[in-house]
């Protein structure tokens, strides 16, 4: 197991981390890294995608669990506070 860097790996969960950095992070030699970027609402999508085809399988199976959780369902009725 490697010596992973803990701001490295916060950032990589991080929200609010910017698209760049997290593309980079997608692309680490460090499995671990981009394994925890799969989990970040902010990573493009493409990005996810190609971490779905990742050589690790760890990494690709993360990828693609979080690829299938986040099917978008829009709600079309919203309860509104005169009942409509």
């Amino acid at each position: 197991m490697s010596l992973i860097s803990s701001f490295k790996l916060a950032q990589a969960l991080n929200p609010k981390t910017e698209p760049l950095k997290l593309t980079r992070f997608s692309n680490d030699e460090d499995p671990y890294v981009r394994k925890a970027v799969c989990r970040n609402p902010s990573l493009p999508r493409a990005e996810l995608e190609k971490l779905a085809k990742d050589k690790d399988q760890d990494v690709a199976k993360e990828a693609l669990r979080v690829l299938k959780s986040n099917k978008i369902i829009i709600e079309e009725s919203f309860p509104t506070q005169h009942g409509g």
